[in-house]
């Protein structure tokens, strides 16, 4: 140890987490403090040890506790990757058979409301296109009197539902919210994370200050942004996660360019269905 040096800091050879560690001329690189080839800065360069980015010399920044040089990274192309297997129902009606039964069913239908269940179990397709994917959906109705179900005795756009408005639920305090009975929330902890009770209603505010979204990310750099929405902000996309790059200040995803960049995205490969990667 040098005349006069810090017995704090670390000599050649010792434990350190970041340049600062180290005595005056020391660099602190993979933990350890060693001489460098130069006249060492007053903070780390490029492999050398770091806790965070103030212990990493301008231009740099730490990622997985190493001072790295900045990227630009890949600019987000302004596409996404969908999977696509429809563009209407019926796209997703092409294989359905029915009933040979069905004309007999669509009389009963006819006499008797309760008896349009069975028709449109065994007689109408029950598939629909959403988002472009093929999703099952429940028997249509075309009045409440086809709706035998106890839970389900509204006909409402079609289906069946539990409620149609507030006054059909049981409970006079309940409200009808997406066709369903639910207890109105009286507290804001009634309701999820960046939401407020408004009405009786959970509604999406967003965040309002940088502190919420430090809470909410479990990240010191996160930041409320004018959208409401919490970010983490970013100078390298090495800070980013998987498929997303650093863009003015904020990790995005980097979009694609082909269908078959999609496809390795998305993973669609020997698939059995009618699913295909799009980059739109």
């Amino acid at each position: 140890m040098s005349c006069g040096a810090d017995p704090l800091l670390g000599a050649p050879g010792e434990s350190c987490g970041a340049r600062g560690d180290c005595e005056e001329g020391l660099a602190c690189v993979d933990q350890t403090c060693v001489v460098p080839g130069e006249s060492a800065p007053d903070r780390g360069g490029a492999g050398e040890s770091c806790r965070a980015r103030e212990d990493c010399a301008a231009g740099l920044s730490c990622v997985a506790s190493v001072c790295v040089a900045l990227g630009s990274g890949a600019a987000p192309t302004g596409k996404s990757c969908y999977a696509v297997e429809c563009a209407t129902k019926d796209d997703c009606c092409q294989g359905f058979v029915p009933s040979p039964n069905c004309p007999q069913y669509l009389a009963d239908c006819e006499a008797d409301p309760a008896y349009c269940l069975t028709y449109r179990l065994l007689c109408e397709c029950n598939r629909d296109c959403e988002a472009e994917l093929c999703v099952d959906t429940p028997p249509g109705c075309a009045s409440s009197a086809e709706c035998t179900s106890f839970l389900e005795p509204f006909c409402v756009a079609g289906h069946c539902h539990e409620c149609s408005q507030h006054g059909d639920c049981a409970s006079e305090t309940d409200r009808c919210i997406d066709y369903t009975c639910r207890p109105p929330c009286t507290l804001d902890e009634h309701c999820p994370l960046l939401h407020a009770c408004q009405a009786g209603e959970c509604v999406e505010v967003g965040c309002s200050t940088d502190l919420e979204c430090y809470f909410l990310l479990g990240d010191p750099r996160a930041k409320c942004a004018p959208s409401a929405s919490c970010l983490v902000p970013c100078l390298t996309s090495l800070e980013c996660a998987e498929f997303y790059t650093c863009h003015e200040g904020s990790c995005a995803f980097v979009g694609c360019n082909t269908d078959e960049e999609c496809r390795i995205y998305l993973g669609l490969a020997e698939e059995q269905g009618d699913a295909h990667a799009v980059c739109k």
